[in-house]
């Protein structure tokens, strides 16, 4: 049950009782809807395709109005009374509030490691900034790379990395940290080169394959530089 309908005493309208707890577990159950702590802060959360996203009260409230519109017939009221009236009345008062939300939407919940780290890397810079850095690098380090730090600055930090891979073919990462906007941008691309020295010659002139390097989606294009042979 969703609400109830009162006639006025007067006689002229009607009184709708929501019922805001019973609204909310349908939010949850049927629609995804959470609240949880991420990081320091708490979001409103819904479920899709298996993966929670951030989303405002305003987003859950629409939501409901949009499930009262489309299942109006099949709603468990305790009374008559006719669709517009009844949306018009949901708008007027507001039944989704932040302070039983909160609570309804929470109960019970916590999101998993995992769940938690994926929102965290696109909510909270820090955290997906010293992420990223660390992932590269690490993975710069199991793949035998050599580091030669180019520029330094307060703002911007870079390091260029690099593996000779064939008798005459050198791989590069750049690796530039911009420290105030809290990103990591990774530059992938190969120099022609026999020697160490002639490569730190002509290290400017790195043929670029990709100039936002992504190890998630972009792994296999380094694993192609590796195997020549086979392209």
């Amino acid at each position: 049950m969703i609400a109830k309908i009162k006639e006025q005493k007067n006689g002229r309208g009607k009184v709708v009782e929501f019922y805001r707890e019973e609204i909310l577990r349908i939010l949850m159950n049927d629609y995804g809807y959470r609240y949880a702590k991420v990081g320091k802060k708490k979001y409103f959360l819904k479920l899709k395709d298996n993966t929670y996203k951030v989303v405002r009260i305003d987003h859950i409230r629409r939501e409901f109005a949009n499930h009262m519109k489309d299942k109006f017939e099949s709603l468990e009221i305790d009374g008559k009374i006719e669709c517009n009236d009844f949306i018009n009345e949901y708008y007027r008062q507001d039944p989704i509030k932040l302070d039983l939300s909160h609570e309804i939407l929470s109960e019970d919940f916590l999101l998993t490691e995992k769940e938690e780290h994926d929102l965290k890397l696109k909510l909270d810079d820090d955290y997906s900034f010293k992420y990223r850095k660390k992932e590269i690098l690490s993975f710069l380090k199991n793949e035998d790379f050599t580091e030669v730090i180019e520029i330094k600055t307060l703002s911007k930090y870079y390091t260029l990395f690099y593996k000779k891979t064939e008798k005459n073919k050198f791989l590069t990462f750049k690796v530039t940290e911009h420290k105030h906007a809290k990103q990591i941008t990774v530059e992938f691309g190969k120099i022609k080169a026999v020697t160490m020295k002639e490569f730190l010659k002509r290290k400017s002139d790195v043929v670029n394959i990709n100039l936002d390097f992504n190890l998630d989606t972009d792994i296999e294009s380094y694993k192609q530089e590796l195997r020549p042979n086979e392209r």
